[in-house]
């Protein structure tokens, strides 16, 4: 596992590709790069495709997840009184959007109740029906016909812009195959071992651990009593360890749930070492500890 973690950790694929096109951009000019790298982009849609199981025409790539979220949800004309179906765990920037369609369209939002073993419970959720009809559109996302009339583009690409981040479509590409080349299976299961070393690690030197759930991802996340984990965050970075820490801002009904106000997030991935793993562990036992 060491030397597959090495040949893991030095290809960066991914950054290579960013960089090259930025430099490309920088020479030659945004439009021109990108209409250079016409096949290149069109192939990172297929990749995504290929991952996730669906035709490149069903794929629509904006700058993140919550952006993707908000033009996605921003496809339903809300009116007061509808419900919004959601849980008590997603994103917190996916919370303040609910809350402020609730605010300003009159919109009930519900949230799922939490199944025993975590997770939500499929009981008392129900699916909602996507839209087909995003409220911002423009020289992308469909076509002006008429002076008064307006044609949207037939697949997914109606969610996105004119304005586009080549760089990110052509590193999201150049991600993914990497990721299928080394099979999702394979990083899955790797990082997943680290995770559950990590927390069981954790939990013998008598912290706790707030990860719930029948199958739990790998990110470890351990309480900070004090609420100092902004803190053990910078002693961690000083050491060359990255982590992330977690407040209850960023998840109240979560935090609140569990009595926890600071939270340390650690992340193994499948390129880390199992030395790293030990490391990290022993040193976040006793900056959380002490």
């Amino acid at each position: 596992m060491g030397d597959r973690s090495e040949r893991w950790r030095g290809d960066t694929p991914a950054v290579t590709v960013m960089t090259d096109h930025l430099r490309r951009e920088a020479a030659i000019g945004g439009y021109e790069a990108a209409a250079e790298a016409a096949a290149q982009v069109a192939a990172a849609y297929e990749a995504v495709g290929e991952l996730i199981g669906a035709a490149p025409s069903n794929i629509a790539l904006v700058e993140s997840a919550t952006d993707a979220f908000a033009r996605a949800l921003a496809a339903f004309d809300f009116e007061p009184g509808d419900v919004l179906v959601t849980t008590r765990n997603d994103y917190n920037a996916h919370q303040l959007t609910a809350l402020s369609l609730a605010a300003r369209r009159g919109v009930r939002v519900l949230r799922a109740d939490d199944a025993p073993d975590g997770g939500a419970d499929p009981d008392s959720d129900r699916a909602l029906e996507r839209g087909d009809h995003p409220a911002h559109i423009d020289i992308r996302s469909a076509t002006w016909t008429d002076p008064e009339r307006y044609e949207l583009q037939p697949d997914a690409r109606r969610f996105e812009t004119w304005e586009h981040a080549y760089a990110l479509v052509l590193g999201m590409g150049e991600a993914v195959r990497y990721a299928l080349d080394i099979g999702v299976e394979t990083a899955r299961d790797r990082a997943w071992t680290l995770a559950r070393h990590a927390r069981d690690r954790l939990a013998d030197a008598g912290l706790r651990v707030l990860d719930q759930g029948a199958t739990l991802c790998a990110i470890v996340t351990v309480d900070a009593p004090r609420g100092d984990a902004a803190e053990v965050v910078d002693r961690l970075r000083d050491w060359g360890i990255n982590t992330s820490a977690v407040e209850r801002s960023t998840a109240v009904l979560d935090m609140d749930a569990k009595q926890a106000s600071s939270a340390l997030r650690i992340s193994p991935h499948y390129y880390n070492t199992d030395r790293e793993m030990e490391s990290t562990v022993d040193a976040v036992a006793d900056l959380l500890g002490a």
